[in-house]
């Protein structure tokens, strides 16, 4: 885990401190409200390491996977990261894809509006996992685990800014699932799963990311494959989305993208194409309209916008 300093004056980093992430190909990080806290998800190597042990005194290959952990880290009040007060390990165990499915892999972990409740994503062992983050502490309490339909492997979150919601794009199925959410629990129920690319669409397509726009009513998924932004209604009283629109991202293998922190505008970085391209969201229909602007990047896979 490194920290960056961010030049206020053009907007340049410096390296100024470097944590241990604990755990193998760190893959999310996110930052409480508060900013006084920091949660990794670290998602480990697909292949195993071997090692020979002896059972009884005849010598066997034994195979060891990595864990897939989620790391909580104090902030300082230099705005550097102090060593991981808490680490969760999540459950040992494989699903049914016999290559990216044979262990656990954190792919996201995000603190919940109330700051209360940390929700992480296992796409090798679909399963979501919620824990209470007990703030004086530093620690992970009262960890629960949700699984889901085995092989969709649920890979990023995002929740609703002030209802009970929280949204999950599943990997190997190209869907978008809706839960509801008990912050005084820590339970996870599921709502309702919907395609995120046309029934007509049969080559492969893998969703990535998911973000749910700031007034709460329309829900955004990118699928790399199809290369496009699945739009979603929402309706705040049951959870539940509707289809608005898929719109082409104008480049190859959408990443991720994220809002601009106003709501009007969304980028999508295109991975495979080494661009960034701007579209204008409709606040009233949720739809995307691009504004003409890219910007090449290689290799965007990440978009995060800071305040200065």
């Amino acid at each position: 885990m490194l920290t960056f300093a961010i030049n206020p004056k053009d907007g340049s980093i410096t390296h100024v401190s470097t944590q241990p992430s604990m755990g193998v190909y760190p893959a999310y990080v996110a930052i409480d409200k508060a900013g006084s806290r920091v949660i990794v998800a670290n998602h480990g190597n697909y292949d195993p390491s071997v090692r020979v042990v002896k059972k009884n005194g005849v010598p066997e290959i034994e195979k060891v996977w990595d864990d897939g952990t989620v790391a909580l880290f104090p902030v300082r009040q230099d705005g550097t990261l102090g060593p991981a007060s808490d680490v969760a390990i999540l459950e040992r165990t494989q699903s049914v894809d016999e290559y990216s499915q044979r262990s656990s892999h954190a792919h996201s972990v995000n603190f919940d509006p109330s700051n209360r409740i940390v929700f992480a994503c296992d796409k090798g062992t679909d399963r979501v996992y919620t824990y209470r983050v007990d703030r004086a502490a530093g620690t992970l309490t009262g960890g629960k685990t949700f699984p889901t339909a085995p092989g969709v492997a649920p890979r990023h979150s995002s929740f609703h800014p002030r209802l009970p919601y929280v949204f999950v794009v599943n990997e190997r199925e190209s869907s978008l699932s809706s839960y509801r959410y008990d912050v005084n629990t820590g339970d996870v129920n599921l709502v309702q799963t919907v395609p995120t690319i046309p029934a007509s669409y049969t080559q492969r397509s893998s969703p990535a990311d998911v973000h749910v726009h700031p007034n709460g009513k329309f829900v955004y998924s990118s699928n790399r494959g199809h290369d496009s932004i699945a739009i979603f209604g929402i309706d705040e009283a049951t959870g539940r989305m509707t289809l608005v629109d898929i719109v082409p991202t104008q480049g190859s293998t959408p990443r991720a993208f994220n809002f601009d922190p106003s709501g009007r505008y969304i980028f999508a970085a295109n991975q495979g194409t080494n661009n960034v391209v701007t579209f204008a969201v409709a606040a009233a229909s949720g739809k995307l309209t691009p504004t003409g602007a890219k910007v090449e990047v290689p290799k965007p896979v990440c978009i995060q916008f800071a305040t200065l």
